[in-house]
């Protein structure tokens, strides 16, 4: 039967793994072994694939090494279970249906997972206008798939409410994601009338889907598109109540991305 400091160690681990943004330390790890090019940018995707490739390697080990190293104190942990279990520690748990107060809440965010859920409204309020800002300042890049034109990289706050082709004025446009710039070739290679492999036209199905969103929706379909866990058939799902403000469209994209990640470690992969 394994001991308490076993079990700390095992939770550790298992909490690193499923929770800790692995993949971007393993990055900066595998520069130092020579086992990919450094100062490669990396999105999300790339990045679990690191993970993935090198789980099984020294890089893994290494990774994690630095990462119980530098990120937690393994050994005061073990002491504190120690002393919970002999009664040195005493535990006690207090339930409130009410969410915490102001001063509560920034205790209490620092252990919570999604500290949104718990927040009062003025932190909601706050939550809000910082996903704002950060949405209004990302920087995307539209592909026409009308006439297969790349269009220039913009931010979503200087983007016209109907956004159209420089070259053609279609409004069938598709996010580009900043890591898949082949995709402009899969899509003028259908527009050309050469054949699709069965992974090229699952690829243009899914950005098409997304067109099909800023089509309909223009700008706040880009917006929606941005938002983390957010894809088309959800985000076209919240559009389709159509806002009376920008403010409402904000907090039920927020709901539905708190919702997500709720969920998401119960999805079948």
């Amino acid at each position: 039967m394994p001991s308490d400091s076993e079990e700390v160690e095992k939770d550790f681990h298992a909490r690193i793994r499923g929770r800790f943004p692995f993949g971007y330390y393993m990055k900066f790890v595998a520069e130092r072994f020579g086992a990919i090019e450094r100062g490669l940018s990396l999105g999300e995707e790339r990045l679990l694939d690191l993970y993935n490739r090198f789980r099984q390697t020294p890089i893994y080990v290494e990774t994690m090494r630095e990462v119980l190293q530098e990120k937690v104190d393994v050994e005061t942990v073990k002491k504190v279970v120690s002393a919970i279990k002999s009664g040195k520690i005493r535990v006690e748990t207090r339930i409130s249906m009410e969410k915490p107060t102001p001063v509560s809440y920034h205790i209490l965010n620092k252990y919570a997972e999604i500290p949104e859920m718990i927040a009062p409204e003025q932190v909601q309020a706050d939550s809000l206008e910082r996903m704002r800002n950060a949405i209004m300042h990302t920087k995307i890049e539209l592909i026409c798939m009308e006439c297969g034109k790349r269009q220039d990289p913009v931010a979503i706050k200087d983007l016209p409410q109907k956004p159209r082709c420089y070259s053609c004025s279609s409004t069938l446009l598709a996010i580009l994601p900043g890591y898949k710039g082949y995709l402009v070739g899969i899509v003028n290679k259908r527009l050309g009338g050469e054949r699709l492999s069965e992974e090229e036209s699952r690829l243009l199905a899914d950005l098409r889907r997304t067109a099909d969103v800023v089509h309909s929706y223009g700008r706040r379909g880009v917006i929606a598109l941005s938002v983390y866990g957010i894809g088309p058939q959800t985000a076209l799902r919240i559009l389709s109540k159509m806002h009376y403000s920008e403010d409402e469209l904000l907090k039920d994209l927020l709901e539905a991305k708190l919702q997500y990640i709720r969920t998401k470690p119960y999805w079948k992969t």
